[in-house]
């Protein structure tokens, strides 16, 4: 399909679907002139790069020049950036035509994208007996949908029903890997200082990864060609050598020549009590594969797992607590009042109108673990996160690549996650988290299906730095393992 074909078709798809609040901001008519330059570009063999004329959106917490940037939050609901984050500027430069801002969680916090300040993303996968009626006035009507999950869920949602050829999202604890499951699509989680975050409205500053959606590991490969490398506006950026994953992964015909030899381990710990049958059945069945084509696949200890959640949670908070300082609402966003009495004030009304709930409570809680009473927590869940990264690096001296689920089951439904509440609802990320903890490149691939039809994502997670090891095996195993 040429690009302007696919511009036309995304943008259907755009007016068919919008009521699934994927975008906070669209704007496939402001950029139709640049769809045309690029398709004569294209016509003249006179492309910018690899991405020229592909349509990508951005999450709504990367800043873009000129372009509102809300991070999904009352607060922000009118900020307008004077710049472009760096991964915005090197699509942007090389032809790639942003089509609009994407839907999540207020600031990033959440798993289900159900926080947004512009209302929940929902999955596109929601059959027809979940649809909700808007009529709150009649007695017992509901409001029921699959969640595409967070907090990029939006992003994940716009790659999925084709408004765009890819997305960018932000992985923190899964934020990436999560949505990708849900919504059965490629989600690509970087190693952390690989890709520059520079213009990201920050979560947790230790553990904010810039991470790609898309249909394939073809274009995850391509983009993170883009976007990867280092970046002298941000000091979190490794100056590691890189090696183009794309040409590499595209060259790969068969997944015998990839797998062969490969050593693969499954983490015990991730093989929880509460994970779906239908995981346990599709990852026997992927290392089943796997070992049919010269791989081989054993069973590997991970012992802190079970203490990264927690010790996240505190760290997050902590993180938050001291990235939300700035949020006032005096040099910028939501004012809520101009009679208060002090500063203190109106800075403490401006945040309780401007906040949604979850973030009040991160904040709350995260400046709880900095003071002298809550630091004793603190430092021991930085103590375990350091345990956890030796365990990944005592692994990875004896296998290539971990194979675990992404996720503990298919896409909830938002009463679900509505039940278990903020807190109770990272369950759904118990199995991203570790990864994060540790900075470690990880994928989450649609290899499999529920008994009722909803995908299920497989993570293959590899050493620091190790993305084209890892975007390899990915392409290894899409090619002839989807939908085991």
């Amino acid at each position: 399909m040429g690009v302007l074909d696919f511009y036309r078709s995304a943008a259907s798809a755009y007016k068919r679907l919008k009521s699934l609040n994927a975008f906070i901001l669209e704007r496939y008519r402001e950029c139709e002139a640049e769809v045309l330059m690029s398709q004569e570009r294209r016509e003249n063999g006179k492309l910018l790069g690899t991405v020229d004329g592909k349509l990508y959106a951005v999450k709504d917490n990367l800043c873009t020049r000129s372009i509102t940037t809300t991070s999904g939050s009352r607060f922000l609901k009118d900020y307008i950036p004077p710049f472009n984050a760096t991964v915005v500027d090197r699509l942007s430069h090389l032809g790639a035509v942003l089509i609009g801002k994407t839907n999540l969680d207020e600031f990033g916090m959440g798993s289900a994208n159900l926080t947004s300040h512009f209302g929940p993303c929902k999955s596109h996968l929601s059959p027809p007996i979940y649809e909700h009626n808007k009529d709150d006035s009649v007695e017992g009507s509901t409001d029921v949908w699959l969640v595409p999950g967070g907090s990029s869920g939006g992003s994940a949602v716009a790659v999925a029903t084709g408004m765009c050829d890819f997305a960018l999202g932000t992985d923190t604890g899964g934020s990436v890997r999560l949505p990708a499951s849900f919504c059965g699509i490629v989600g690509l989680k970087p190693s952390y200082g690989r890709v520059s975050r520079y213009g990201l409205i920050p979560l947790a500053s230790s553990l904010d990864t810039v991470g790609i959606l898309s249909t394939s590991v073809d274009t995850c490969a391509t983009v993170l060609d883009v976007i990867a490398g280092w970046d002298e506006k941000d000091s979190s950026t490794f100056q590691v050598p890189y090696h183009s994953c794309s040409h590499s992964v595209q060259s790969i015909s068969s997944s015998s020549k990839v797998l062969n030899g490969k050593r693969f381990g499954i983490p015990k710990e991730f093989l929880t009590d509460d994970l779906n049958p239908d995981y346990i059945k599709l990852i026997d069945t992927v290392a089943s594969f796997i070992k049919d084509r010269g791989g081989n696949v054993c069973t590997v200890s991970l012992p802190h797992t079970k203490s990264a959640t927690p010790s996240y949670n505190i760290l997050c908070a902590a993180e938050v607590s001291s990235n939300m300082a700035k949020f006032t609402g005096l040099p910028f966003g939501y004012c809520y009042s101009n009679e208060a009495k002090s500063c203190d004030e109106l800075f403490a009304e401006n945040r309780m109108e401007g906040l949604g709930p979850v973030v009040q409570h991160r904040i709350i809680a995260g400046t709880y673990f900095l003071t002298y009473r809550g630091r004793t927590y603190y430092d021991r869940a930085l103590r375990v996160r350091r345990l956890i990264v030796e365990d990944f690096h005592r692994i990875f001296s004896d296998v290539d690549v971990l194979l675990t689920p992404t996720t503990i089951s298919k896409a909830p439904l938002n009463t679900e996650i509505k039940r278990l509440g903020p807190v109770e609802s990272c369950v759904y990320d118990q199995l991203t988290v570790p990864v994060s903890l540790a900075g470690l490149p990880a994928i989450s691939l649609p290899l499999g299906v529920s008994h009722d039809g909803l995908p299920l994502g497989i993570q293959l997670v590899c050493n620091r730095f190790q993305e084209e090891t890892l975007l390899r095996t990915a392409k290894s195993l899409e090619i002839s393992c989807y939908l085991l």
